[in-house]
């Protein structure tokens, strides 16, 4: 199966994806990974193998995805990681097997996320640049 991506891969505008479990066995992405408002996907769990993104990873905008857990294979993010404006989103312990992260960690405008709960997963993530954590508005326990 596919097990590195030498570009980018964007997936995004997708009204109907349920699911990328056929991403199964992905690796590494080569340069950029973005995932752009996908209505109704729930999960990342077709990236359980994902190990490496040479530059930017984004989750923007998906108004589903409720956690991150399926990206505890991830290590390595070469730029920024960006996690914003996701409707659902209540956890970010899925990054926490992150060991490198060449830029900095934004986590912004997500309306179920605890804000002190992103500000925690940031001081545990090794970021080169100082993370950007704020106007994440969901209830904290």
């Amino acid at each position: 199966g596919l097990t590195a991506i030498g570009g980018d891969l964007t997936i995004g505008w997708n009204s109907h994806l349920a699911s990328v479990d056929g991403l199964a066995g992905l690796e590494t992405i080569g340069v950029d990974l973005e995932f752009y408002r996908n209505d109704s996907l729930p999960d990342l769990s077709g990236l359980g193998s994902l190990q490496s993104v040479a530059k930017d990873m984004r989750i923007r905008e998906n108004a589903t995805i409720a956690h991150l857990d399926d990206l505890a294979s991830l290590t390595s993010v070469g730029s920024d990681l960006t996690i914003a404006g996701n409707a659902v989103l209540s956890s970010l312990e899925g990054i926490l097997g992150l060991s490198s992260l060449g830029g900095s960690l934004r986590v912004h405008n997500n309306s179920t996320l605890c804000q002190s709960h992103a500000e925690d997963v940031a001081e545990q993530v090794p970021a080169k640049l100082d993370p950007l954590i704020y106007e994440n508005s969901g209830p904290c326990p």
